[in-house]
């Protein structure tokens, strides 16, 4: 299979070898090693002679983008079929492998791609640095990525077969060829993209599992979907339409794919987003009935495809009404042919005028059409005109002139343009000229200017940007202000000089609006970024708030626009950072809350109104008139908490473990934060507070004592529970980047107890010292006994301060706290007790900086060398 032609043709087909990375496949290859949570995940491209690493997901080094030869390859085993390597060096097979040598590869589990047509192209599969032992969902997972990294890859191929037969229409038109390559470009983009969304259902539409892929894409929050079947959760007819093709893919044991359209709600709270999908749903596991469902957005592409539709209807109409635009203007309109000869002067003929130029002159077409210029106007005339004629001709733009004429036995201003008119080459063949009486308008301009230096001196003197422009967006005045807003000087910004400033993002939506608002007669106003220069560093984004209102002639006629123009990027700038800290807080899966030094509840997340019970947004929490008495009784006076936030409001800050009510009357346990907020003047304005509910870990250490994970002897937790329990704690630790503490102890003369009065009083002995531990270590702490003599902790840390080296500094500080607290607890126990004998430990402590890379096994091993060294420290003391 390595050198078939068919599959190695299909491979070049793909264009996927020594390519960049891509979204598409890295989301796959990280999809591989979470959902198998192994060390690494790879999406690798075999070739005829060597394998290239389209993607990784790994901490180490990345080999994504490089190739290997085959020598180094076990992908190339798994073309035909599932490769399983438990253990690649006690395996005789693989064991001089040079990718087991030279790569590091332990254990291996590789999927084969299969596109369509039946086409191997490569694998998905998955590494760990050490043996491993692979299960059969294990397998299940990887065939559902390679499933999806297929119709990526088939969904590559249907792009570029579209890009090929779209490329063939170029030839229709100059107009069509543009919006082809638009549409081309803009299907490519979402192809690349890859932003899918990804189910894994049952024969009966169930939600067996939601990938967490396209969050924005989904029709219902994941937490509303799983469990729950389509029909469910999607409207009835795309309901039964999805299930028949989930149904149809397992009976057919292949993808099959399927197009719907949704109402995806908006997650800023707009109106939903009509949304439509391609969707492929491949088979999964046959036994259990599932299939991979990966569906992609494609609106983009429907929307495009109509929008081209209806660009050439508007093509047809408006050649459809050229004629009738033409004969019924009111403006004096005339095309002239243009004639080039070899050697000779260019010639201009009259093809035709319009009704209102024979209404005007009273020439008829047989005095006019067929003729030159020089038969229809005398000589000197003719010079004036052909001079106009040849520049418009010449510098291929639209040339506006004015003159004096007697038309109806007046001298009347004239004002012509003349707009070139090119053929398919870009040759010019004709000019058509428009020809209006601009004489009452010359008459008006006089008087405008005559008031118009007083304007200009009023607009000087404001705070504000002040201008006038045209209908098509070209600045006629900018006072001085505006000019200092955009950086740049007057003659700069007349015109259309002002656009270069405007970021390119915002440009095309505020030209097409404004000008629409001002055609329409309607006033104006939008928000928009100027990006101006800043010296050899990136440009300096500026907020503009610009208003405008029509100008009007005296017919009513809109002739343009004036307006303002204000400085705003103060104010954006801070109600966007308002807007991203809400969002984060929102997005939070802690209860956040904040409240009045009474104790009135002013906010709560997103995450506090669902556990409370208040429907509807932040907004909404002021009308419920909420109290933290009432929802965290303990706070309440009597209360076990009762002075926890008296002293917030003293020391800045309380920490520890409460309940909350939820609104059903349900309580759970949290682990909370209180802040205390002051004013200028030092007093307290607010207290905010971070909620965790930590009943999972409560049942967690509930489950735990119930496994018999407990010693019997001291009730602490015995070698097997404490390394299952505090293994969680340290990735949740490593996780939040907070520090942590580690402690190994032992009985200092616990031998000596034991031959002098018995074994019974030597284990109350470990009683008497697990009874301490308690005592010294807090209640989220993990405290247990290894065996014999000897114990040990390990101590989560509160969030410490921020920056490079807080949370190791924060360990530090937790680890000082908890010795004190341990020998105070010691000497306690000594003083209450009557025993013949001292309790005394040894302690060798081991700090955690998230910062750093260790594991749990690791620390408890220097915890357990400090032990050591302080005992032997202590004896040569002696």
């Amino acid at each position: 299979m390595l050198h078939d032609a068919a599959r190695l043709a299909a491979l070049d087909a793909a264009a996927v070898l020594d390519t960049p990375p891509e979204a598409d496949f890295d989301r796959l290859s990280a999809l591989a090693r979470e959902a198998l949570r192994a060390s690494a995940g790879f999406v690798v491209l075999v070739g005829a002679d060597r394998q290239f690493v389209k993607a990784c997901a790994t901490d180490g080094p990345n080999p994504a983008g490089l190739s290997h030869p085959l020598s180094h390859s076990l992908c190339q085993h798994a073309l035909s079929d599932v490769v399983v390597i438990p253990d690649t060096r006690g395996d005789p097979a693989w064991a001089d492998h040079l990718a087991v040598r030279e790569l590091g590869i332990g254990a291996y589990l590789g999927v084969p791609i299969t596109v369509g047509g039946g086409h191997v192209l490569g694998t998905v599969c998955a590494t760990e640095p050490g043996p491993r032992a692979w299960t059969d969902h294990d397998v299940v997972i990887l065939r559902g990525v390679a499933a999806a990294a297929a119709a990526a890859l088939d969904l590559r191929a249907a792009a570029r077969r579209l890009a090929e037969r779209e490329a063939a229409l170029v030839a229709v038109s100059r107009e069509r060829e543009a919006a082809l390559v638009a549409v081309s470009r803009e299907r490519e983009a979402v192809f690349a993209a890859m932003h899918d969304v990804m189910f894994v259902l049952d024969r009966e539409g169930t939600y067996v599992r939601v990938l967490p892929t396209a969050p924005e894409l989904l029709y219902r929050p994941s937490a509303e979907v799983l469990g729950r079947r389509m029909h469910e959760v999607l409207p009835p007819a795309e309901a039964g339409a999805c299930l028949a093709v989930v149904r149809e893919a397992l009976a057919a044991a292949r993808p099959v794919a399927h197009d719907y359209v949704l109402a995806i709600p908006d997650a800023a709270g707009g109106p939903p987003r009509e949304t439509h999908f391609h969707a492929v749903a491949s088979p999964l596991d046959p036994d259990a009935g599932t299939v991979l469902w990966v569906a992609r957005d494609v609106t983009a592409e429907r929307v495009a495809a109509a929008e081209r539709r209806a660009a050439e209807a508007r093509l047809r109409a408006r050649e459809a009404t050229l004629d009738v635009i033409y004969n019924g203007a009111t403006d004096l309109m005339f095309l002239m042919a243009v004639e080039d000869a070899p050697n000779a002067a260019r010639a201009y003929r009259c093809a035709s005028v319009n009704a209102a130029y024979h209404a005007a002159t009273g020439l008829t077409d047989a005095l006019l059409v067929g003729r030159t210029l020089e038969e229809i106007v005398p000589a000197d005339h003719a010079v004036f005109l052909r001079a106009h004629y040849d520049a418009a001709v010449d510098g291929g733009t639209v040339l506006r002139y004015e003159e004096r004429v007697p038309l109806d036995g007046t001298e009347v201003h004239v004002e012509t343009t003349l707009t070139p008119v090119r053929d398919g080459d870009g040759r010019t063949t004709h000019l058509l000229g428009v020809a209006r009486d601009v004489t009452a308008r010359r008459a008006a301009e006089e008087a405008v200017r005559a008031s118009e230096g007083r304007l200009r001196a009023m607009s000087a003197a404001t705070p504000v940007g002040v201008f006038e422009a045209d209908l098509a967006g070209g600045l006629r005045y900018v006072n001085p202000r505006a000019c200092e807003i955009w950086a740049l000087p007057e003659a700069a910004m007349l015109g259309d000089g002002w656009h270069e400033r405007v970021h390119v993002h915002d440009l095309p939506d505020l030209l097409a609006d404004w000008r629409a608002a001002s055609e329409a007669g309607e006033e104006f106003a939008r928000v928009y970024r100027l990006l101006l220069p800043a010296g050899r560093g990136a440009p300096t984004v500026r907020w503009v708030h610009g208003r405008s209102a029509p100008l009007r002639d005296e017919q009513g006629r809109v002739t343009g626009c004036v307006g303002t123009l204000e400085d705003v990027t103060e104010r954006h700038t801070a109600e966007t950072t308002q807007r991203r800290l809400t969002s984060i807080l929102e997005a939070m899966p802690d209860v956040v809350a904040v409240s009045t030094p009474s104790g009135r509840i002013e906010y709560l997340n997103a995450a506090g109104r669902r556990l409370l019970g208040v429907a509807g947004g932040a907004e909404r929490v002021r009308d419920a008139g909420l109290l933290v008495t009432a929802v965290q009784p303990q706070f309440a006076a009597g209360g076990e908490r009762a002075g926890a936030l008296a002293a917030a409001m003293v020391e800045g800050r309380w920490a520890g473990e409460t309940t909350l009510r939820k609104g059903d009357g349900r309580e759970i346990p949290v682990e909370q934060v209180v802040l205390a907020h002051r004013s200028d003047e030092g007093d307290v304005e607010y207290l905010s507070s971070i909620l965790r509910d930590v009943t999972e870990r409560k049942q967690t250490e509930a489950t735990l004592k119930a496994l018999s994970l407990v010693d019997d002897l001291t009730g602490l937790y015995n070698r097997r529970g404490f390394l299952a329990l505090a293994e969680r704690e340290w990735e949740a630790a490593r996780a939040g980047g907070q520090g942590a503490v580690l402690c190994y102890l032992d009985l200092d003369g616990f031998k000596g107890v034991n031959d002098t009065h018995g074994h019974a009083e030597g284990d109350r002995a470990l009683q008497a010292m697990a009874a301490v531990l308690r005592q010294a270590f807090r209640d989220a702490d993990v405290v247990g006994r290894l065996g014999g003599d000897e114990f040990v902790a390990f101590a989560r840390c509160g969030q410490g301060p921020s920056g490079a080296g807080g949370a190791l500094e924060n360990a530090r500080a937790t680890a000082a706290r908890l010795q004190t607290r341990l020998h105070a607890a010691l000497a306690e126990s000594n003083l209450a007790a009557g025993r013949p004998y001292t309790l005394a430990t040894s302690v060798g402590v081991a700090l955690f900086d998230p910062a750093q890379a260790t594991t749990l096994s690791a620390l408890m091993v220097e915890a357990d060398a400090a032990l050591y060294d302080r005992k032997r420290a202590r004896k040569r003391a002696a």
